[in-house]
């Protein structure tokens, strides 16, 4: 009976009931944060620490179910997905940024323990601000089923913290009367401008930032969705009709033969284009063919792999198998056509970053055409093949980001324009002054050489620079002006934009006579 009497023993409330009262003033603290950092404001180095106050408000206001291996497991790509945007700001440094975070805020949470589509999908939600559940509840209290319960919600977190607000109010004015250095530190923060400067941009952000945050503050529950039958496993043993599949196959290593037979009478082996046809038009044309070639081959693969990868054997099936594999081979050689191809397109027409970016773009076709091999030989799954892909091409924008693109074009077309080589492409110094602060090192270095061509012998400052060079040397010297007027806060500041300023001042102090010191009267 003393056992019946005794009272239950409850779960514990102390986190929940300490943290419902915290993340609202969390949410509040991040959005100034935000405000603060980016509203009105040069973005860089402020990225990754607005990432950084995020992540506290992760540790303070959920329950970390993490253990050290899976901590130390979320911290590390939060860190190496953050350098990006060190490095430089932009829309890849940005979405890495936010992709590490989301991933940490998972790991540290325990809701990283589920398949990688699974988790790809939480961390939508995250980085959505959980907008299609915020939808659904405001549908559902539209209809009346939990206005109640919404409003007592509202009234209750409002009543809790306009009490503590008003007693910290009446010790600051307190404490400012009695001690005068406090009150020279309160009379600093002047909130008057929430009233006198009524910016609806800037309360409209507030709300997007707070709308962001909330997820991380407060990560949903993300209740796993019941797994779907194997009501389809008899319609993924056979896939589309066999016969189908094979005259598929047919037709298209027919199409691929031709196209690589021409290949190799005319790019591989030297042979005159026809008239009217030039390597430009060929290498842009091929871009547009590979990106069509690429997805035609991995739709394929996947409707032909049930067929392909069975362990029944046929004729047919083994034709399959075989019309795959010289499918990929054809384009595994496109590939190294076109790369060839763009190869001398830039040999005729100098580097471009689109055509940086093409490189690129070739190198994961090649990847994808190996991986959809490794699947066909090695018999993975469709999963598997898309995560492949999905991990290479994050692998590839990653390294972007950490490349100036523009500075790498610029020394490339610099040493090997005809100028300096004596063969090859004019550079052409209207791109290159587009390419912005990154190329200034490369027009120095342009100049530099233009300049010991034009007095053999003497390396004198005063050497003139050709006519045909001013349009380079105003164009350098409105790239100094432009970044020597950029405002120095240290929100905006980047790693590539500190070595750019550090290489403009060397280069300035180096341009300096020797005998400057003996005229400056500031150094007497």
């Amino acid at each position: 009976m003393q056992n019946a009497a005794s009272p239950v023993a409850r779960p514990r409330r102390s986190f929940r009931s300490h943290v419902r009262i915290l993340r609202p003033g969390v949410a509040i603290a991040l959005a100034a944060a935000a405000d603060w950092l980016f509203f009105d404001r040069p973005t860089g180095v402020s990225l990754p620490v607005f990432a950084g106050l995020l992540a506290l408000a992760v540790l303070a206001g959920n329950r970390l179910r993490a253990n050290r291996r899976e901590a130390a497991a979320a911290t590390a790509p939060l860190a190496l997905c953050l350098l990006p945007s060190i490095e430089t700001t932009g829309f890849l440094a940005l979405c890495f940024g936010f992709g590490g975070l989301a991933a940490f805020t998972l790991g540290m949470t325990g809701r990283l323990r589920v398949p990688w589509p699974t988790a790809l999908r939480r961390s939508g939600i995250l980085l959505t601000g959980n907008a299609a559940a915020r939808l659904r509840r405001a549908v559902s209290q539209r209809r009346g089923r939990r206005s109640v319960s919404g409003l007592r919600a509202v009234l209750s977190t409002l009543g809790a913290w306009v009490i503590p607000a008003a007693i910290g109010l009446l010790f600051i004015r307190l404490f400012a009367s009695a001690n005068p250095v406090f009150g020279s530190w309160i009379g600093l923060l002047d909130l008057r401008w929430i009233l006198m400067d009524l910016q609806p941009a800037r309360y409209a952000f507030w709300l997007v930032v707070a709308f962001a945050v909330v997820p991380f503050v407060r990560v949903p529950a993300f209740r796993q969705r019941p797994r779907a039958r194997a009501a389809g496993a008899r319609t993924g043993s056979s896939g589309i009709g066999g016969g189908l599949v094979l005259r598929s196959l047919i037709v298209v290593n027919l199409v691929f033969a031709l196209q690589t037979g021409l290949d190799l009478v005319y790019l591989w082996g030297g042979a005159a284009l026809p008239p009217g046809v030039t390597h430009a038009e060929d290498a842009q044309d091929a871009a547009h063919v590979l990106v069509l070639s690429a997805l035609l081959a991995a739709g394929l693969v996947l409707l032909a792999g049930p067929a392909a990868l069975t362990p029944e054997r046929s004729r047919s099936r083994t034709a399959i198998r075989v019309l795959l594999h010289a499918w990929i081979a054809q384009n595994v050689v496109l590939v190294l056509s076109a790369m060839l191809r763009l190869e001398l397109y830039v040999e005729t027409y100098a580097l471009t970053e689109a055509r940086v970016t093409a490189f690129v773009w070739m190198g994961l076709v090649a990847t994808g055409l190996v991986l959809i091999e490794w699947r066909l030989a090695f018999a993975r799954t469709a999963r598997w093949l898309l995560g492949s892909n999905l991990l290479s091409l994050a692998v590839a924008l990653y390294a972007m980001t950490l490349v100036d693109v523009a500075a790498l074009v610029a020394r490339y077309n610099v040493a090997h324009s005809r100028e300096f080589t004596g063969t090859g492409a004019p550079l052409d110094r209207s791109y290159l002054c587009l390419l912005g602060g990154s190329a200034l090192p490369a027009i120095d270095a342009f100049l530099e050489r233009r300049r010991s061509a034009a007095a053999p012998g003497t390396e004198d400052w005063t050497t003139p620079i050709p006519p045909a060079e001013h349009h380079l040397t105003d164009c350098a010297a409105n790239l100094r002006r432009e970044f020597a007027d950029r405002p120095g806060d240290w929100r905006g500041w980047t790693f590539r934009e500190h070595r750019l300023r550090r290489y403009i001042d060397r280069t300035n102090d180096s341009s300096r006579r020797p005998d400057d010191a003996a005229d400056d009267p500031g150094r007497r």
